[in-house]
């Protein structure tokens, strides 16, 4: 599932600067992290110097305001991504040292959702790292082990803590993550998604991890794509107009790859019968 994940975050960028055109226009904040590439690097400052109430004040900004960057993307998951890259990327005591002070900041702070959120995607960027960089089927039984228990734990920190995350579209993103990588099946994936997208139908980081298990290669099928895709861009049409339709199908397609382009293409693709009009953001435009 290594590789499916990287693929979903290479196209984010492109997928949200080709739609950036339709979304609601972003509201200022009140500084904070200026580009999307800036994002760890401010929080593993911040995370270094102890400044988590900065981190806390930066995400409840992001949170109310629904701030994004110029290329449409959410300021606010490119916050709790930060966390992720960290926890996977940093020392190893490094990151145990902020793991620590995380779960201190949780404690002291128990009505605020973002010391929940940042915490649960340190340890699942930890759970990456125990992992390694290996296909599933390449990997040690004890790496998956320490994999499987990294993201037990991440998932019961954000169980333990719903009433204040659920407040939140991180801790709903983070949630529906985690149960597709431990393998939970389609109900319990949809009841996370439908409990998400009806908090905040803006969250696009919801609709393209979603997206992501319902592809082929990961037990889906293309028809689930197609009828996600529809349901995706209706839901989020009063911020995003169409582009969500597009942004599901580049999903799959960076997913599938190759079976896409052969004997699946005319199953996920509707319009791939007309050579010159196959694009997804044709298919977007026009609800094909």
């Amino acid at each position: 599932m290594r590789v499916a994940r990287r693929s979903i975050h290479a196209v984010c960028a492109a997928i949200l600067v080709c739609s950036v055109m339709t979304h609601a226009a972003a509201r200022p904040d009140r500084g904070g992290i200026d580009a999307p590439e800036e994002a760890r690097a401010f929080v593993y400052e911040r995370l270094k110097d102890d400044q988590l109430g900065t981190l806390g004040a930066v995400a409840d900004e992001y949170r109310t305001t629904h701030a994004r960057f110029d290329d449409g993307r959410s300021k606010l998951m490119m916050l709790y991504r930060a966390f992720q890259e960290i926890g996977q990327l940093a020392a190893e005591g490094e990151v145990a040292s902020f793991r620590t002070a995380l779960e201190h900041w949780v404690a002291s702070l128990p009505g605020s959702p973002t010391p929940v959120v940042a915490t649960a995607q340190l340890i699942v960027g930890q759970a990456w790292s125990a992992r390694g960089k290996k296909l599933a089927g390449e990997t040690p039984a004890s790496s998956m082990d320490r994999f499987r228990k990294r993201l037990e734990e991440a998932r019961a920190l954000l169980d333990a803590h719903r009433e204040v995350g659920a407040r939140c579209p991180g801790w709903h993103t983070a949630r529906l993550d985690i149960a597709q990588l431990l393998g939970a099946d389609e109900p319990t994936r949809t009841r996370i998604f439908d409990e998400g997208v009806a908090f905040d139908p803006s969250y696009s980081m919801l609709y393209l991890t979603y997206a992501n298990g319902l592809t082929p290669r990961w037990g889906g099928s293309y028809d689930a794509i197609r009828r996600f895709a529809a349901r995706a861009a209706e839901l989020s049409k009063a911020t995003d107009g169409s582009s969500m339709y597009a942004r599901v199908y580049w999903v799959a397609l960076a997913v599938e790859r190759d079976a896409v382009f052969t004997e699946g293409r005319r199953r996920l693709v509707p319009s791939a019968r007309a050579s010159s009009t196959s694009s997804a953001a044709r298919m977007a435009r026009s609800g094909t």
